[in-house]
């Protein structure tokens, strides 16, 4: 699994773990007094700043009256390839071949058609 689909997943669970609690309407200070973890560690956990291991994602299942699935709901494995793109990625394509064509020189184009397909090929690897 790369390291892109890992962060995407830890993101994910990060702000499900928040979601979660909202909807139940308890406090960070009383979720993490329930976990037995200061309120810093939940804001943490919540924020992405530290991944929670799966012995304390049970136990917040647990406190949070739901199942470990509630974390993964809705999780999709390509937000982790849309977070490498630009958000206008679709929509600057045809400026980007406008400029593409626009450049005089054939040893340019050739590079950079080069480095696209080079880019292309360390994508997929």
């Amino acid at each position: 699994m790369s390291s892109d689909i890992q962060a995407s997943i830890n993101t994910h669970v990060a702000a499900r773990i928040r979601s979660l609690r909202d909807e139940v309407g308890l406090t960070q200070q009383e979720v993490a007094r329930r976990l037995g973890i200061s309120f810093q560690q939940l804001h943490k956990y919540e924020h992405g700043k530290n991944r929670i291991s799966a012995g304390r994602l049970y136990q917040l299942a647990a406190v949070l009256e739901t199942n470990i699935e509630a974390f993964f709901a809705d999780y999709k494995q390509d937000d982790a390839r849309d977070t490498q793109m630009p958000a206008d990625a679709g929509r600057s394509t045809p400026r980007l071949m406008r400029q593409f064509e626009a450049i005089s020189s054939t040893e340019i184009k050739k590079s950079i058609y080069g480095l696209v397909l080079a880019l292309d090929k360390t994508r997929t690897a």
